[in-house]
């Protein structure tokens, strides 16, 4: 992936837009980018980079265009994520880093804030910063500098505040792949002596969980006038703050697969009474009643009934109980216009369905049911034969922007089984 001076300066001119940084004018004079950054404290900073340093910076690294590492044949760079408390305090403190070795292999770790080069990365693949922390930051931790002009980096530590890294220095040659096995089996060690949380970040940008976001949520009126189902508010909540879409989405399956007995159930008893329609029934009647007992069991044993006592099939009558059509290809367009496009490609990670929105709505249920379905598998099942595995670090985009359609479909589920928040 090839890097341009202009390009970078753009690409942050972009993130870095007045409507949400309004305390941040970034300009470009001669060949030096400046950045000129007035704290809550009313504390004026300056930040500068010039194009020579840039070159510099970027000559000895690759950048893979699909993910986001940096790497030469003896540095590797990944970002991470820390779910423990006690280790993720210590990098509030944005100059702290762990450092380790294997001294035998010539092999050097260090986690801590990213790296310029890094950053320079993230700025280019257009990685956005979480504004809110940004406007959080403890600036106690931050040290002050006599010099007026700081580098750029340490603005870059403020802007992505949230973001470590892993950093791999080797005194051999290694390819990525081999950097990659290094990399996993240290977090491994680390997670299993230091009773750690720490693994590869691969959700960069929640694109799609940020769209569901009203803009104007403080002027919507909330009306707590319902009650709902106590189990699946706890999924759904677990959904909402979970980092990984792996979780989300299974968490909102989880929600649908709530109804699959109950869906069942229904679908057989309405079967029953479609084909139980004598006028002159009596339940009085010792021959009716036997006639009755027959039919049920010749209904139970038809091959239509059967066929509905499978997951899959399950799940298709959760979606007709359920889920209006119409509804649900308004709310996939409001999220984002493009969505209804997408999905009319299969996914290639699970080989789940296509769905054309614009077919009749029996082929609709039918598709989407196969999607989800065999999404989900992918996600729960793990057979090193099988070629329908998700892999959670090439395909979390992909998984990230089926979240959309099964959150629809997990809160229609939730608010279709509503009671009124009334005292009787």
């Amino acid at each position: 992936m090839v890097i341009v001076w202009e390009d970078f300066y753009k690409q942050l001119k972009e993130i870095l837009a007045p409507k949400i940084y309004d305390c941040i004018e970034v300009n470009l004079e001669m060949d030096k980018i400046l950045i000129d950054y007035t704290t809550k404290r009313n504390e004026f900073r300056k930040y500068s980079y010039k194009k020579e340093q840039f070159v510099n910076d970027i000559q000895n690294f690759c950048i893979d265009d699909s993910k986001l590492i940096i790497s030469n044949e003896k540095y590797y760079e990944i970002p991470i994520f820390i779910k423990s408390k006690y280790i993720l305090t210590q990098f509030q403190d944005f100059n702290k880093v762990m450092k380790l070795e294997n001294s035998e292999q010539g092999i050097k770790y260090e986690i801590g804030k990213p790296s310029l080069i890094f950053f320079i990365q993230m700025i280019i693949k257009n990685i956005k910063p979480n504004p809110g922390l940004f406007y959080e930051i403890n600036w106690h931790l931050v040290e002050k500098s006599s010099v007026q002009e700081q580098d750029i980096l340490e603005f870059f530590k403020i802007l992505y505040s949230d973001w470590i890294t892993l950093k791999i220095s080797t005194k051999n040659n290694y390819n990525n792949d081999e950097f990659s096995k290094i990399a996993s089996s240290f977090i491994f060690d680390i997670n299993y002596n230091k009773d750690a949380g720490i693994d590869i970040k691969n959700n960069f940008n929640k694109i799609y969980k940020k769209k569901f976001l009203n803009e104007n949520i403080e002027d919507k009126e909330i009306v707590f006038d319902k009650i709902y189902i106590e189990d699946l508010v706890k999924k759904y909540n677990i959904a909402r703050i979970a980092d990984d879409p792996f979780i989300e989405y299974l968490c909102y399956y989880q929600i649908l697969e709530y109804f699959y007995e109950s869906s069942y159930r229904k679908h057989c008893a309405e079967h029953i009474c479609n084909n139980l329609t004598p006028q002159d029934f009596s339940v009085n009647g010792k021959k009716d009643v036997l006639e009755l007992i027959n039919k049920i069991e010749n209904i139970k044993n038809k091959k239509k009934l059967r066929k509905c006592n499978n997951e899959f099939e399950k799940l298709k009558l959760v979606l007709k109980y359920f889920i209006d059509i119409k509804d649900l290809i308004n709310k996939l367009s409001t999220i984002d216009s493009d969505l209804l496009d997408y999905y009319k490609k299969s996914v290639s990670f699970s080989k789940g369905q296509s769905i054309d929105f614009s077919n009749k709505p029996e082929k609709i249920y039918k598709d989407i049911a196969d999607r989800i379905y065999k999404t989900r598998n992918s996600l729960v099942h793990y057979n090193e034969s099988d070629e329908k595995i998700y892999n959670s670090f090439e395909n979390v985009e992909e998984l990230s922007k089926e979240i959309p359609l099964i959150r629809i479909l997990a809160e229609e589920v939730i608010l279709k089984n509503s009671k009124e928040n009334k005292k009787q």
